[in-house]
Parts: structure tokens; C-alpha cells; sequence
């Protein structure tokens, strides 16, 4: 299964929006950044074009040589085995801040190439941009992604309880049989610690060891 996120809108959001910058995703490993972007591809894309600077080291090079986002967009579809066409291909960097010159070059391709939908995804950013003077500050949208919320791992175990959950709005008692089974839902929400793949496992198996 995979649990629908909040976060989904905001990158349909940034995907339509008239001023797009390169996107950075935020957030600790595992909390679902790199999934949410393959989503995005998916759903909103004609293709997705993935690059990962820790599994790829050979990658680097394409920024370290040059600035000219359209020669690194001609040597990135050779990699990707087929053009990068503005608009239409989504081209995702994980693990962006092993490669600090392609953190560099997202202004390039916010002043330049601003028609080619960019994103980027990373654990430790904010340790790496607090020692990277050159960051193109001000080029760049950053989104932070945290773990799982409870309403989302609801939704995802019992979508009626997580449709009555979000309708309440005032502290009023609540009636046992419901209370009962949300507090249920939320031991087993602290157990995976709303992180996406250990809650995907709880809820598929039931299987606490696994998780």
C-alpha cells in the first residue's frame, strides 16, 4: 500500500505554478521525500528523469565541469537514455547534497532553463547549506517533509475513522466506541513511528517484529 500524503498538493502546487523554482525537499532519511517526487513524476509527468549523486558518483562531473545548464541537460538524457523535454519531464537529484556543485547550478537552472521542472531531494541539507556560502539563496523553493501525521497513517488503516477523526472540531467528549478504536489506531501509529515503510509494513502484516 502507500499512504497518501498532505504533501501531495503542495508539489502539484509548485509543479503548476507560473513562477516554478528548483525544488528542494528537506527532511531526515526515510520520512518519504524520494517516494513523494516519484509520485509527482507519476501522477503529473510524462516521464521522470532520476538521478542519485550517492549511488552515481560518476555524476558529479557534469557539474563540476561546466555552467551550461543546457550542455548538463544533454549529457543528463544520455545518462536517462532519452530527452529531457521542458515541462513535460520531471528530473529529480536525490541525495543532492553529496554534490555540492549541483546544489550550485539550481540557479543556473532557475535563471536559465526556468521552463524545466527541477527537483531535488536530501538528508543532512541543513548541515550542508549552513557551510555553503555560494547556495543559490532566494533561486530555489524548499519544502520541508516530515514523517507520516497521524491523520495520514489513519487514512490509510481506516479511511471512515480518519474521515470522522478530521470532522471533529471541538473538545467534547468522545463517544467509547470510536475513542476506543482511535486510540488504538494511535499506539500503533507510535510504534512505526509514522515513518512511511516500517507503518506500510504494520499495516499490511500486523506483524510487529517485522516493524
Amino acid at each position: 500500500m502507500q499512504f497518501e500524503r498532505d504533501k501531495e498538493s503542495q508539489l502539484l502546487n509548485w509543479k503548476n505554478s507560473a513562477y516554478r523554482k528548483p525544488l528542494v525537499l528537506k527532511g531526515a532519511r526515510q520520512v518519504g521525500k524520494t517516494s513523494l517526487l516519484k509520485q509527482l513524476g507519476k501522477t503529473a509527468f510524462e516521464s521522470t528523469a532520476y538521478f542519485n549523486f550517492d549511488e552515481q558518483a560518476e555524476l558529479k562531473q557534469f557539474f563540476e565541469q561546466t555552467k551550461d545548464v543546457n550542455r548538463i541537460l544533454q549529457n543528463l538524457s544520455l545518462v536517462h537514455g532519452k530527452r529531457i523535454e521542458p515541462e513535460k519531464t520531471l528530473v529529480i537529484f536525490d541525495e543532492i547534497q553529496e554534490c555540492k556543485p549541483a546544489l550550485n547550478a539550481l540557479k543556473y537552472f532557475a535563471e536559465h532553463a526556468p521552463n524545466y521542472a527541477i527537483a531535488s531531494a536530501g538528508s543532512l541539507l541543513g548541515i550542508t547549506l549552513g557551510q555553503e556560502s555560494s547556495f543559490p539563496v532566494g533561486k530555489v523553493t524548499f519544502q520541508e517533509v516530515q514523517p507520516l501525521t497521524f491523520s495520514e497513517f489513519l487514512k490509510g488503516l481506516d479511511p471512515n475513522l480518519a474521515a470522522y477523526f478530521q470532522s471533529i472540531h471541538n473538545l467534547d467528549p468522545i463517544p467509547d466506541l470510536f475513542f476506543n478504536s482511535l486510540l488504538e489506531k494511535f499506539k500503533m501509529y507510535f510504534i512505526c513511528g509514522g515513518m512511511p515503510e516500517p507503518a506500510k509494513y504494520l499495516v499490511e502484516s500486523q506483524d510487529i517484529g517485522l516493524v
